[in-house]
């Protein structure tokens, strides 16, 4: 009767450990899948910030062909608003029909040397 229990007893642990192993393998397994799920998402966050990379690459070289039409553009302006004084005074001598005097040259417009080109822009 003695062994009975024991016996018994012997079986309710091994059936409480089985339960805890059957337990401790759903864990495992769920945590792998989860480590699965994160690592996914881990390579596709890394391929988009790869690729945001690469684009930003892409764009950066443009910027000093921009950057140099921008520059060519003020030149032109520097040198439009230099000549004009030039151009509005022989027109204001036809319009009047008279001579005027003219302005006296002090204000001088210093042009700033064309920036050296970084690429050849299309």
């Amino acid at each position: 009767m003695e062994l009975d229990r024991v016996i018994q007893s012997l079986q309710a642990q091994i059936k409480s450990v089985t339960k805890q192993n059957v337990n401790l393998q759903m864990a495992i397994a769920e945590a792998e899948q989860h480590e699965e799920v994160a690592h996914k998402d881990a390579n596709a966050k890394l391929q988009d910030l790869k690729n945001a990379l690469q684009q930003a690459k892409e764009d950066l070289v443009w910027v000093p062909c921009e950057y140099q039409e921008l520059m060519d553009v003020k030149l032109a302006l520097y040198i439009e608003i230099a000549t004009y004084p030039t151009l509005t005074e022989g027109e204001e001598c036809s319009l009047v029909g008279v001579l005027v005097p003219r302005r006296p040259r002090g204000l001088m417009v210093s042009l700033p040397e064309p920036a050296a080109r970084y690429c050849v822009c299309m």
